[in-house]
């Protein structure tokens, strides 16, 4: 064996480790194979290369038993463009197949299978070659941790062979923290053209002001994928009242801060809202501005609220003080505490930066501190600003939604 691959032949199957990757060929079989008993994971991110030629069906093998007889599988079926996420009993496979022109007909395609939690749900996503395939939730009480690859033959070629490689499974990792009590940490400082927006570091935290009908925005390192949290609050400084404003998070920006996604509060008006920023156009999802029934979820006035955005694919899930928003009360699911984003294979890719945002209101500048940034990444992105920041940028409100200050 070659780090726990089996190696070898057993009736019409046979793998081998050539060339630096898992060779494995299916004769009008299925056949499959799990790593060796030192690499186990139940949930986490689970990815694998695959190369063939000809026509037959590979896949992604996680959550199996020891005895492999019962495990998940994500098929590709490189004929009809085609995957599924199937279930093997120990007797057969269940799983409906769905088509996706994202689906490389041949030569090599990326499987990814996220296995966690979206919203406090337990979910499988799936993607191939960067792109979202689907969501499923996952009711499985007794997961197995092992996981593998598999090869079928279904057109009885004589032999379907796929070529695996660069396979990689991470667990979700706190990647980024940051109580500004260290101004060398690299958020950037400084104001830019007209100081309508000024960043400093301030007694602990990070202060954020921006001018009268301005939008404040800052960005530092690099996640995808993941979970951004912070603690934000409005300010006095020097006595002086800061008066209606928004604050929030900014995640998957690109190096231009043209693209980028938006999760912001109204302290006072109890409501939150969640955009995606293509250049020049801001688009709304869930319901856009949601108004919070209840008490003690956002803290009114000068009082501190921490934010908390979960970012997986197009599923997008906001949480305040320790609560789930249901940012699409007018859905007649009520469980679905997360928003879909519908554009997220159409324009890929959004970036890795992730941010502050904080925005005055037409008649009055305001000062927000923020506090105890928090990144918890699905993996580990090489940090490409490790002591630095992006650019300081300040949005004229006319550039952001006509609805967003009232």
């Amino acid at each position: 064996t070659d780090n726990g691959w089996f190696e070898g032949t057993l009736g019409n199957c046979s793998a081998d480790v050539t060339g630096g990757q898992y060779v494995m060929v299916a004769a009008n079989d299925t056949c499959w194979d799990t790593a060796d008993a030192g690499a186990t994971l139940i949930t986490g991110t689970f990815e694998v290369k695959v190369t063939s030629t000809g026509s037959g069906v590979y896949g992604l093998v996680l959550g199996s038993n020891a005895a492999e007889s019962r495990f998940y599988v994500l098929m590709i079926d490189t004929l009809y463009q085609a995957y599924s996420l199937q279930f093997y009993d120990g007797s057969g496979f269940t799983g409906s197949w769905q088509s996706s022109t994202a689906i490389n007909t041949t030569g090599t395609n990326i499987l990814k299978v996220r296995r966690g939690s979206i919203a406090g749900e337990s979910t499988f996503t799936l993607y191939v070659n960067g792109q979202y395939l689907a969501a499923y939730l996952d009711s499985d009480t007794s997961p197995g941790e092992y996981f593998g690859v598999l090869v079928a033959d279904p057109y009885s070629t004589g032999g379907f062979t796929a070529y695996f490689d660069d396979y990689a499974v991470t667990q979700p990792t706190v990647i980024y923290e940051h109580d500004f009590s260290d101004p060398t940490n690299g958020w950037p400082t400084g104001s830019t053209a007209g100081n309508s927006c000024s960043f400093s570091y301030y007694g602990g935290e990070y202060r954020i002001d921006a001018a009268a009908d301005y939008a404040c925005l800052a960005y530092k390192g690099e996640a995808k994928n993941s979970v951004y949290e912070v603690s934000s609050r409005r300010g006095t400084v020097e006595g002086s009242y800061s008066y209606t404003a928004l604050y929030g998070l900014l995640f998957g920006i690109d190096d231009y801060f043209s693209r980028f996604y938006a999760v912001w509060i109204e302290p006072d008006g109890q409501q939150v809202a969640a955009y995606k920023y293509i250049s020049p156009t801001w688009y709304y999802m869930g319901d856009g501005w949601v108004t919070i029934s209840g008490t003690n979820v956002i803290s009114p006035g000068l009082g501190v609220n921490r934010l908390r955005v979960e970012q997986d694919g197009p599923y997008i899930a906001v949480q305040i003080n320790g609560h789930y928003v249901d940012m699409t009360p007018s859905s007649t699911v009520g469980s679905d505490y997360y928003i879909f984003d519908p554009t997220y294979n159409t324009y890929p890719p959004l970036g890795h930066h992730f941010g502050l945002i904080s925005v005055a209101s037409p008649s009055s500048s305001v000062t927000t501190f923020h506090d105890d940034y928090r990144v918890v990444g699905w993996q580990t992105m090489e940090m490409s600003l490790p002591n630095g920041a992006g650019p300081l940028v300040a949005l004229p409100v006319e550039r952001l939604p006509t609805h967003l200050l009232r």
